[in-house]
């Protein structure tokens, strides 16, 4: 005969309906935190220069090559609050890795859209996040971004650090 203790139905019920408890708390808890960084997004109009540590230079940008870039496909680079759509979720992982490596939180975020984007945003649009960043920069945090090669990004890093 052996040992195993046998479990009651309602107390398997209880223990599984406080597990589901617990996760609901927590995906709740992720959701205001979503909630607040989106609002953050959306609403400041900070213009405050982020230290972002570890960062490649590929996702570096000077402003003129942003200008640049907006001439050439019809786009605006906005402040945030500018911008009708909504964050993708993914934009929101993305802010939240670069808080918990930079230790701080960012601010001043920034936008790159079509045009028509900033009028009437279309669902399922992505725009590219940017943050301002020393000497005049700005930080790609989110977005369809062009991905440099090896040569390329560091030229871009040696000119965008004189």
């Amino acid at each position: 005969m052996s040992c195993a203790q046998v479990i009651e139905p309602t107390e398997l019920l209880r223990a599984h309906g406080a597990l589901l408890q617990e996760v609901y708390s927590i995906l709740e808890q992720e959701e205001k935190r979503d909630d607040m960084l989106r609002a953050s997004i959306l609403g400041g109009g900070s213009n405050r220069v982020n230290r972002i540590h570890g960062s490649g230079p590929e996702q570096l940008f000077r402003l003129e090559e942003i200008s640049r870039t907006c001439a050439r496909h019809r786009s605006l680079f906005l402040p945030a609050r500018h911008y009708p759509g909504a964050i993708p979720h993914a934009a929101l992982l993305a802010i939240r890795g670069l808080e918990a490596r930079s230790g701080a939180s960012l601010g001043g975020f920034m936008i790159m859209a079509p045009t028509a984007h900033f009028r009437k945003c279309p669902a399922g649009a992505v725009p590219r996040l940017f943050v301002p960043v020393e000497n005049g920069g700005y930080f790609l945090v989110y977005g369809p971004g062009r991905v440099r090669s090896g040569w390329l990004a560091r030229l871009g890093a040696f000119l965008g650090r004189s």
